[in-house]
Formats: C-alpha cells, structure tokens, sequence
C-alpha cells in the first residue's frame, strides 16, 4: 500500500514546473509587450491554474500506476478539485462577473467531464471486447 506522500509528491512536481513554465512566459510575455508590473493577482492566477494542471496530468495520465478502485477514486478526485480551481480562477480573473455565467461555465465543465467519462467507457468496453475476442481465439487455437 502507497502513504499519501507519493500519490501528492508527482502533483506538487507537476505543479512547481507548470508555475516555472508560466511565470517564464508571463514575464516575456509582459517584458515584450507592456511596461507594467507583474501584479499579485496574476501570481495567484498561475499558482491556480498550475495546480488545475496537475491535477488534470494525474487524473489523465495515472503515473502511480494505479488500478480498480484505487483509480477510479483518485480519477474523480484529481478532476473535481481540477474543475474546482479552474471555476474558481474563473472568479478571480472576473470578480465583477454575474454569477449566471459563472454557473454556465460550471454547466459548460459538468457537460465537458459527461462527455469525457462516456468517450472513457465507450473506449473501455470496446478495448474489453477486443481483449475477450483475442483470448477466446487464443484458446480455441490451444484447444486444436
């Protein structure tokens, strides 16, 4: 059995380099076409948003090699606090937004993350048909 340090160790290294890679292009981006400062507010909107990315890498990639329920858990956990930092990067890059939007951007992920998991099962089951089709051939040339 894994300690929780190793299925968090990945995210917060994920989460490090994604804030490097941002800030590097935030700070070109600004030194190139403006003269402002680097305000607080886009700290923290790279800070959220790198962690939305780690998440996401977890969710999708599974790099602890995870299986049955141990992968379905840290799936659903990884994008909905994923979903979570981006809704809430939402507020922040729009404080003075209605929150009628804000709920249709939360209808808009739910339908985005429907879609994803009914694309994962439809894969899944066709990969299981395959597999099943692939074995029973296998033990039928064996039985010959």
């Amino acid at each position: 059995m894994m300690d929780v340090g190793q299925y968090i160790k990945p995210i917060v290294s994920d989460i490090f380099k994604a804030c490097g890679c941002l800030l590097i292009i935030m700070a070109l981006f600004l030194g190139i076409n403006s003269s402002e400062i680097i305000r607080p507010v886009l700290l923290w909107q790279i800070i959220v948003l790198s962690a939305a990315f780690a998440l996401f890498k977890v969710a999708y990639t599974n790099p602890l090699d995870l299986t049955g329920k141990r992968q379905v858990i840290v799936f659903s956990l990884c994008t909905l606090l994923a979903d979570i930092l981006i809704v809430l990067w939402l507020f922040m890059i729009s404080p003075n937004t209605d929150s009628s939007i804000i709920l249709a951007y939360i209808v808009v992920i739910f339908i985005v993350k429907g879609v994803v998991f009914a694309m994962m099962y439809i894969d899944g089951e066709k990969e299981a048909r395959q597999i099943n089709e692939k074995l029973s051939e296998y033990k039928n040339n064996t039985e010959k």
